[in-house]
Protein backbone atom coordinates (compact mmCIF):
# COMPACT_ATOMS: atom_id res chain seq x y z
CA UNK A 1 0.00 0.00 0.00
CA UNK A 2 1.10 3.74 -0.53
CA UNK A 3 1.94 6.44 2.43
CA UNK A 4 -1.22 7.79 3.92
CA UNK A 5 -0.89 10.95 2.34
CA UNK A 6 -0.60 8.95 -1.23
CA UNK A 7 -3.89 7.32 0.06
CA UNK A 8 -5.61 10.34 1.31
CA UNK A 9 -4.98 12.27 -1.86
CA UNK A 10 -6.36 9.30 -3.77
CA UNK A 11 -9.64 9.16 -1.80
CA UNK A 12 -9.81 12.78 -2.19
CA UNK A 13 -9.50 13.17 -6.02
CA UNK A 14 -12.35 9.91 -6.50
CA UNK A 15 -14.65 12.10 -4.64
CA UNK A 16 -13.88 15.46 -6.36
CA UNK A 17 -14.77 13.91 -9.24
CA UNK A 18 -17.62 11.48 -7.97
CA UNK A 19 -18.99 14.71 -6.54
CA UNK A 20 -18.43 16.68 -10.43
CA UNK A 21 -20.57 13.31 -11.51
CA UNK A 22 -23.20 13.75 -9.53
CA UNK A 23 -23.84 17.92 -9.78
CA UNK A 24 -23.65 16.68 -13.52
CA UNK A 25 -26.38 14.46 -12.87
CA UNK A 26 -28.60 16.98 -11.43
CA UNK A 27 -28.20 15.49 -7.67
CA UNK A 28 -26.37 16.28 -4.66
CA UNK A 29 -24.47 13.90 -2.89
CA UNK A 30 -23.53 13.43 0.74
CA UNK A 31 -21.65 11.14 2.83
CA UNK A 32 -21.94 11.45 6.50
CA UNK A 33 -20.74 9.48 9.04
CA UNK A 34 -20.65 6.35 6.68
CA UNK A 35 -24.49 7.34 5.31
CA UNK A 36 -24.81 7.90 1.22
CA UNK A 37 -27.61 10.09 0.50
CA UNK A 38 -28.70 11.09 -2.70
CA UNK A 39 -31.25 13.90 -4.04
CA UNK A 40 -31.96 15.52 -6.89
CA UNK A 41 -31.42 19.52 -7.24
CA UNK A 42 -32.25 22.30 -9.44
CA UNK A 43 -29.09 22.34 -11.06
CA UNK A 44 -29.04 22.67 -14.94
CA UNK A 45 -28.08 19.06 -16.38
CA UNK A 46 -25.14 19.14 -18.38
CA UNK A 47 -23.88 15.93 -20.80
CA UNK A 48 -20.93 17.93 -21.32
CA UNK A 49 -20.01 17.93 -17.72
CA UNK A 50 -20.68 14.34 -16.84
CA UNK A 51 -18.63 12.96 -20.06
CA UNK A 52 -16.09 15.01 -18.05
CA UNK A 53 -16.69 13.70 -15.27
CA UNK A 54 -16.64 10.31 -16.15
CA UNK A 55 -13.39 10.34 -17.72
CA UNK A 56 -12.03 12.02 -14.65
CA UNK A 57 -13.27 9.40 -12.34
CA UNK A 58 -12.01 6.72 -14.27
CA UNK A 59 -8.60 8.19 -14.53
CA UNK A 60 -8.70 8.95 -10.76
CA UNK A 61 -9.64 4.97 -10.25
CA UNK A 62 -6.63 3.54 -12.25
CA UNK A 63 -4.10 6.26 -10.59
CA UNK A 64 -5.21 4.64 -7.22
CA UNK A 65 -4.47 0.70 -8.74
CA UNK A 66 -1.25 2.62 -9.73
CA UNK A 67 0.02 3.97 -6.59
CA UNK A 68 -1.32 0.75 -5.05
CA UNK A 69 1.08 -1.13 -7.86
CA UNK A 70 -1.15 -3.74 -9.02
CA UNK A 71 -1.99 -4.92 -12.42
CA UNK A 72 -5.76 -3.84 -12.98
CA UNK A 73 -6.12 -5.41 -16.28
CA UNK A 74 -6.96 -8.80 -15.52
CA UNK A 75 -9.82 -7.53 -13.13
CA UNK A 76 -11.06 -4.83 -16.20
CA UNK A 77 -11.77 -7.52 -18.53
CA UNK A 78 -10.98 -7.55 -22.54
CA UNK A 79 -10.52 -4.32 -24.14
CA UNK A 80 -10.33 -2.01 -20.88
CA UNK A 81 -6.48 -1.65 -19.41
CA UNK A 82 -4.85 1.69 -18.07
CA UNK A 83 -4.63 2.78 -21.73
CA UNK A 84 -7.90 4.79 -20.47
CA UNK A 85 -5.55 6.80 -19.26
CA UNK A 86 -3.72 7.85 -22.83
CA UNK A 87 -7.30 7.83 -24.20
CA UNK A 88 -8.77 10.26 -22.04
CA UNK A 89 -5.35 12.22 -22.70
CA UNK A 90 -6.38 12.74 -26.74
CA UNK A 91 -10.08 13.03 -25.93
CA UNK A 92 -9.18 16.38 -23.64
CA UNK A 93 -7.00 17.46 -26.44
CA UNK A 94 -9.41 16.78 -28.85
CA UNK A 95 -12.49 18.53 -26.81
CA UNK A 96 -10.32 21.52 -26.59
CA UNK A 97 -9.61 21.97 -30.19
CA UNK A 98 -13.60 21.18 -30.96
CA UNK A 99 -15.36 24.50 -29.15
CA UNK A 100 -15.28 22.07 -25.57
CA UNK A 101 -17.90 19.48 -26.74
CA UNK A 102 -17.18 16.03 -25.73
CA UNK A 103 -15.54 13.67 -28.35
CA UNK A 104 -17.51 10.55 -28.80
CA UNK A 105 -15.90 7.88 -30.28
CA UNK A 106 -18.50 5.80 -32.46
CA UNK A 107 -17.47 2.99 -34.42
CA UNK A 108 -14.16 2.40 -33.75
CA UNK A 109 -12.42 0.63 -31.25
CA UNK A 110 -9.35 1.44 -28.24
CA UNK A 111 -6.57 0.41 -30.84
CA UNK A 112 -7.68 3.07 -32.80
CA UNK A 113 -6.55 5.70 -30.22
CA UNK A 114 -3.33 3.51 -28.58
CA UNK A 115 -5.84 1.47 -26.41
CA UNK A 116 -6.11 -2.52 -26.05
CA UNK A 117 -8.67 -3.74 -28.25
Amino acid sequence: MPRLDVRMLRVQLIAEELLELAEAFGVTLEIKHGEISVAPNRKILSITNAYDATLDLMVVVIGAGVAMGVDLEPGMGRGASVEHVEVHRRAQTRRRQMDQRPVVFTGQSWADFGGAN
